[in-house]
């Protein structure tokens, strides 16, 4: 059986993380309330661009993007998988 991630980094704190290499990441709102995250992408010719997502609340979300950084605010916890 092959696994498709095989460990998570927990992201601390709130504001920005930046998280280095990774296949994805897992945010959990821990809220009712909705809120957004920004997932931070990295390109080889040295640009960033960021996406933001929203976070129902009380859910989890798996995004199986690369990214360079997230931010989010209270409410989020989040794990990078590698």
């Amino acid at each position: 059986m092959s696994y498709l991630f095989n460990e998570t980094t927990q992201l601390g704190g709130t504001g920005g993380q930046f998280s280095g290499k990774n296949k994805g990441v897992l945010l959990t709102n821990t809220t009712g309330a909705s809120i957004a995250a920004d997932l931070y992408t990295y390109r080889a010719n040295g640009t960033t661009g960021a996406c933001r997502v929203q976070i129902p609340g009380s859910t989890t979300e798996l995004f199986t993007v690369r990214v360079w950084g997230v931010s989010f605010g209270a409410g989020l916890t989040g794990a990078v998988l590698s």
